[in-house]
């Protein structure tokens, strides 16, 4: 029994079958490109601001300390 026919007793069409195989291999892509990318450039954008509210109570509170 493969892919199609498991789906079909499940009552999936066609279509949702290939929706559900593409999602999955956006996923798994997603996931892979991630753990691939340099340490280096990860630790960059670890860094960086997720928006200028919190940039500015950061500064707030170092300018206190």
């Amino acid at each position: 029994m493969g892919l199609k026919g498991l789906m079909s007793g499940m009552g999936m069409s066609s279509f949702t079958i290939a929706a559900m195989v593409i999602a999955l291999a956006t996923f798994v892509a997603v996931v892979i490109w991630t753990f691939r990318r340099p340490r280096d450039e990860m630790e960059a954008d670890s860094r960086l601001w997720m928006d200028d509210e919190d940039r500015d109570l950061s500064l707030a509170v170092e300018r206190r300390i």
